[in-house]
């Protein structure tokens, strides 16, 4: 793309991406991890960014998973588009408290209360309420252990 960046390659764990609705969706039965969509990583500013119903989906690198509280920097928002889903970034957003809820997974917690396993936040399109998906432990990983 002339902005930006597609990768793909992501998984999704303890949710499907419903690709005739462009939304989060539940699992199948029995089945932990997903593929991800393709997503296109582009750069907005923060008062660009469209509001829509969504779930603040963590990525990871591994699923190992512990839970602590702690401070983000990236913000990243995923919207639809035509081709395939994409991502709008919020580079140095610093929110000045800790989020109600702050999953981060195993990794070495550094001084700021940042795990090296954690990657960033993306905005998952999804009409259902953000509870539903965090009692799910619903996440994106950058590979899976297997």
């Amino acid at each position: 793309p002339a902005d930006g960046v597609y990768t793909y390659g992501l998984f999704l764990e303890g949710a499907r991406w419903d690709e005739g609705k462009g939304e989060l969706g539940e699992s199948q039965p029995k089945v932990l991890f997903t593929p991800a969509p393709p997503i296109w990583w582009r750069p907005y500013r923060k008062e660009g960014v469209p509001s829509y119903p969504h779930y603040k989906c963590p990525v990871y690198k591994t699923s190992d998973r512990r839970y602590v509280y702690g401070y983000e920097y990236l913000c990243v928002y995923l919207c639809m588009c035509s081709m395939c889903v994409y991502v709008h970034v919020n580079m140095c957003m610093y929110l000045p408290s800790p989020p109600s809820f702050s999953p981060h997974l195993r990794g070495v917690l550094a001084t700021t209360g940042h795990s090296s396993n954690f990657v960033c936040y993306i905005h998952m399109p999804s009409p259902l309420p953000e509870d539903h998906w965090v009692q799910r432990g619903v996440a994106m990983l950058t590979q899976l252990d297997d």
